[in-house]
């Protein structure tokens, strides 16, 4: 039974991620990622036509033509993956999933290499494999289950490898962290998992291993860097802007305290991603899970001294001190990193203290499957964001423009949508729809992102523009349609 355990569990999250993803209502950069990997599929170039140069709110030079404010991996996969599968937004979420499935094997087997039981390892992938805010992450279309799958994949062919050869034991993990690391930042974790392993498993050994980790790391970032050649300023454009101040949170060392709890934890558990009051009743039960994850971790890394803990702690202490002081965004899809260890925690725990700790899984994996039902029930993808594509496709014509979220390009066609959160493309390009939710609103925001420089400042809007579109979508355009995350104006001139 404990060998097919741990395929149960992939099971189940297949089946719980394959539902959230066909109910879930879509996210903003699934659309600008997804139209970049159509994009490439169709011309070649990695832009998104539904993102203007001002529109995410940081100036990004010629972003209809080229994406290179993302690292390149996850687009030209999800491309490739395009040529096999229906161009939608479904697609791309399954796609992410298969990746979900792929870094939860891999985390049972880094745990079995860490000495883990069968038992241990195979409660700890089951937690994982049920735990909404991971289900979440691993089923939208974006990087974070592929970063995941890097990360653990390197770890785990580092300890499969370094019994064998230890130059092999350097150079494939050092590629596939390589791999993570154009996949997104957050591949810095890979490479500092390695160095922790090795310094910890092999300081004595002789070798030229870190001559082959560098070479190994090093065959990803040049592939990576063959996609810049095309245009090497817009490059370093897209990329200063993107990234500034992004990784500096050591110089705020309180705030980004604060902020990574609140961010990565309390929000995403208490409700952020919750939209409705009908969610409401979820507060306080998932509250109540990541109590139970941070009561576990603190008797973990307290008290227990064994193999398995120590490296579990280090990886886990590895990953929150990354977030907490060198990543500023702290944005919540990140949590899949953090998650899979918060679950080992408590599996450590209920097999080490059978009664409490039975309890304390049932009503982790109780709470997880409730609240995954309860969300694929309410369907907001069928409810809201499906039935407002479907009133724009009724009445727009071939030529007509919406301004709204990229992903509605799915539906329309990317080169009918115009993703401006600063609104001035009401002025520019007068769309006849306008889409509004509690991202895209009145008034509009001169950086509706909170890093990178200031469009304004940057010369591709000016404030004049922001008043008239303000006042354009006030005066000219009219409310004809609302779902509970949607408000659909039209044009009446």
């Amino acid at each position: 039974m404990k060998k097919h355990f741990p395929a149960a569990a992939v099971a189940v999250f297949c089946a719980v991620a394959l539902a959230v993803a066909s109910t879930n209502l879509p996210f903003l950069d699934e659309g600008t990622f997804g139209g970049s990997a159509l994009n490439i599929l169709h011309t070649g170039y990695s832009g998104n036509p539904s993102t203007p140069p001002w529109g995410l709110g940081l100036p990004l030079e010629q972003s209809t033509r080229y994406n290179y404010w993302v690292m390149p991996l996850y687009l030209y996969l999800l491309a490739a993956w395009y040529r096999l599968t229906p161009e939608t937004l479904l697609s791309a979420r399954v796609l992410s999933v298969i990746f979900g499935m792929v870094a939860l094997a891999l985390f049972y087997r880094l745990l079995r290499r860490l000495s883990a039981t069968p038992l241990v390892a195979g409660l700890a992938v089951l937690l994982a494999a049920v735990d909404f805010n991971l289900i979440i992450d691993a089923s939208q279309a974006r990087m974070d289950s592929l970063s995941l799958a890097l990360n653990l994949g390197a770890w785990v062919a580092y300890l499969e490898l370094r019994d064998r050869s230890t130059d092999a034991a350097f150079f494939w993990p050092a590629m596939l962290a390589g791999l993570s690391f154009i996949t997104h930042p957050n591949g810095i974790i890979a490479f500092a998992g390695i160095a922790m392993l090795a310094i910890a498993l092999d300081r004595g050994r002789r070798t030229r291993g870190w001559m082959l980790f560098a070479a190994g790391a090093a065959i990803p970032m040049i592939a990576a860097a063959s996609t810049i050649v095309r245009a090497p300023a817009v490059w370093y454009q897209q990329l200063r802007a993107h990234s500034q101040h992004r990784f500096d949170g050591f110089l705020r060392p309180f705030d980004s305290i604060y902020w990574e709890f609140m961010s990565r934890y309390y929000l995403p558990f208490g409700g952020r991603r919750l939209h409705g009051s009908q969610f409401a009743i979820a507060h306080w039960a998932l509250l109540g899970v990541l109590f139970l994850y941070l009561v576990a971790t603190a008797i973990v890394l307290a008290r227990f001294r064994g193999r398995l803990a120590k490296f579990a702690g280090a990886f886990f202490l590895i990953t929150v001190i990354y977030f907490t002081f060198f990543e500023s965004g702290k944005l919540a899809f990140y949590n899949i990193h953090v998650i899979p260890w918060l679950c080992l925690f408590v599996a450590i725990i209920a097999v080490r203290w059978r009664t409490a700790g039975i309890a304390m899984v049932a009503a982790i994996v109780i709470v997880n499957l409730v609240w995954s039902a309860y969300y694929v029930r309410a369907n907001q993808y069928g409810t809201s964001y499906q039935r407002v594509a479907a009133m724009l496709r009724e009445n727009m014509g071939p030529h007509d423009l919406v301004l709204t979220h990229a992903f509605f390009g799915y539906e329309l066609g990317f080169d009918r949508v115009t993703e401006d959160y600063t609104l001035v493309d009401i002025v520019r390009r007068k769309p006849l729809f306008v889409v509004m939710d509690h991202w895209i609103t009145v008034p509009a925001e001169n950086k509706a992102y909170k890093y990178g420089a200031d469009p304004i400042e940057a010369g591709m809007i000016t404030e004049d523009e922001k008043v008239q579109s303000a006042a354009l979508l006030l005066t000219r355009y009219k409310v004809v349609f609302r779902t509970p995350d949607f408000t659909v104006c039209r044009r009446n001139f």
